[in-house]
């Protein structure tokens, strides 16, 4: 197995990446992790852009059916890293059944 002291030293090491593992569960729920990033709202008033610990993140598209309303797309950028997402559907209670 290859062990590491945190997500982040471990991709950090082993792949060269430097990605903010804490800050990725604001980024996909359309939130910034620290209240001092920069975003830009779209006309709706979701996040459109979010700038965040040298990272880029583009909300490309929304589940505005859900309340509250959820990223679809997502494209973040930090330098020579890109990392690309396209959720295809959000469970948001654990408990409710899967409606695939």
């Amino acid at each position: 197995p290859i062990i590491g002291v945190s997500a982040e030293a471990l991709l950090r090491r082993e792949l060269g990446w430097e990605l903010p593992v804490g800050a990725l569960q604001f980024w996909l729920t359309g939130r910034p992790q620290q209240a001092s990033a920069r975003w830009r709202p779209e006309a709706s008033g979701l996040p459109q852009q979010l700038q965040e610990q040298g990272w880029q993140i583009e909300y490309r598209d929304w589940f505005r059916d859900l309340t509250p309303p959820l990223p679809k797309r997502i494209v973040a950028r930090n330098g020579k890293f890109q990392l690309r997402l396209a959720i295809s559907r959000w469970q948001t209670d654990p408990a409710a059944p899967r409606r695939d």
